[in-house]
């Protein structure tokens, strides 16, 4: 597993928005090992593209690492990380060799959380029928999904604030709660209401027995997700 991290000077984990470096580590023999440093710098009068510049070539020096932990887990770069270029971000503080265990605990915890799951059973005396072969499984969502998060607006039916919870939980980020959901797949309908749709989030629908439809919304954008018919 490789792991990158936003330093400073001590190798204490930091913001990518002040003078820093991303330090690349690897566990390849038990042990988690540096194997180099790569320049950051983001200053205040950059445009976004010279951001996303910044952002995309620091990537390219990370060879296949997917995991970038910083001390802000907010604004454009983690974005570009996440949304753009598919890494996993997680906010963390402290020296980034005390952390790298714990952030890959938990890396597994996610994979574990987010891996398929068997078909649901139909319930005690359908078969076939019973409603054309409605879910009859209660909506049980990953660990990472806060249950407050998730309200239930009718049978099968349920809705979760996206930007709400991110705020109310900077660990986490839109992969983390909304890719969950949509691999288990219990609902007949699920609301998600955002700012903006995330940029995995059409090519993880078009890999699922799913369709969406989007609406404009009072504070951005509103998801509807339902089960291909």
């Amino acid at each position: 597993m490789k792991i990158a991290g936003f330093v400073d000077g001590e190798g204490t984990i930091t913001s990518p928005y002040g003078e820093c470096r991303l330090r690349l580590c690897e566990n390849g023999t038990g042990a988690w090992t540096p194997v180099r440093d790569v320049a950051f710098a983001i200053r205040s009068d950059m445009s976004l593209a010279e951001v996303k510049t910044v952002v995309r070539e620091a990537a390219r020096q990370l060879e296949d690492c997917r995991i970038v932990v910083s001390a802000e887990a907010r604004g454009l770069v983690p974005v570009v990380f996440q949304e753009e270029l598919g890494f996993h971000t997680w906010k963390s503080q402290g020296a980034l060799q005390d952390q790298l265990d714990g952030i890959a605990a938990r890396e597994a915890e996610l994979a574990k959380a987010s891996a398929p799951q068997p078909p649901l059973e139909m319930g005690a005396g359908c078969r076939g029928g019973c409603g054309g072969g409605r879910r009859q499984k209660a909506f049980d969502p990953a660990p990472a999904v806060p249950l407050s998060s998730l309200e239930r607006t009718g049978e099968s039916r349920y809705r979760i604030d996206l930007v709400d919870t991110l705020k109310r939980d900077p660990d986490l980020n839109s992969r983390m709660v909304l890719l969950p959901l949509l691999e288990a797949g219990a609902f007949d309908e699920l609301e998600i209401l955002c700012d903006h749709v995330p940029r995995w989030f059409s090519g993880a629908i078009e890999a699922m027995p799913l369709r969406a439809e989007c609406q404009a919304a009072e504070r951005g954008v509103r998801v509807l997700v339902f089960p291909e018919s």
